[in-house]
C-alpha cells in the first residue's frame, strides 16, 4: 500500500459484537476482550475486518446483519487507536475489507500488515 493509495479519515468505525466500554466516556475500548464484525471477503470464505470510512455506511451494513440489535457502530477516533485495533486484529485475521457493501460485496481489500507499515511510517 502506498500513500496515494488510500486517505484515512477520522474517526472510521467497526461494528463491534463484544466489548467493554470506557466508564468516563461510554465509548468502546479497543483491547483483548473487543469482538468484531470479520465477514467473509476473499475467495473460499476468508475473512476480513470490516472498516468503514463513514458512518451512515457502517450503520447501513449493521441494519442488513442478521442481527443488528446486538452490533455496535465503535468509533476508531485516531491513527493510534486504528494502529492498536488492528494489531490486536491481525493476531486472528490478515485483511481488511474498507467500506464493503453487503449487497454487493465490494470493498477495497487491504492486507492488516500493509496498512500497520504505512502507519508506522506516518505522523501520528
Amino acid at each position: 500500500m502506498t500513500k496515494s493509495n488510500f486517505l484515512w479519515q477520522f474517526p472510521c468505525y467497526i461494528l463491534a459484537t463484544t466489548h467493554k466500554t470506557s466508564p468516563l466516556t461510554g465509548e468502546v475500548l479497543f483491547d483483548e476482550k473487543l469482538r468484531f464484525v470479520a465477514p467473509a471477503v476473499l475467495p473460499g470464505g476468508k475473512q476480513g475486518i470490516a472498516i468503514f470510512t463513514d458512518s451512515a455506511l457502517a450503520d447501513e451494513f449493521r441494519e442488513l446483519s442478521r442481527s443488528p440489535k446486538s452490533v455496535t457502530l465503535a468509533a476508531i477516533p485516531n491513527q493510534g487507536t486504528l494502529r492498536s485495533f488492528l494489531q490486536i486484529a491481525s493476531h486472528q485475521l490478515q485483511h481488511v475489507a474498507i467500506d464493503l457493501n453487503r449487497k454487493t460485496r465490494l470493498a477495497r481489500l487491504f492486507l492488516i500488515q500493509e496498512i500497520l507499515d504505512q502507519l508506522d511510517t506516518s505522523p501520528t
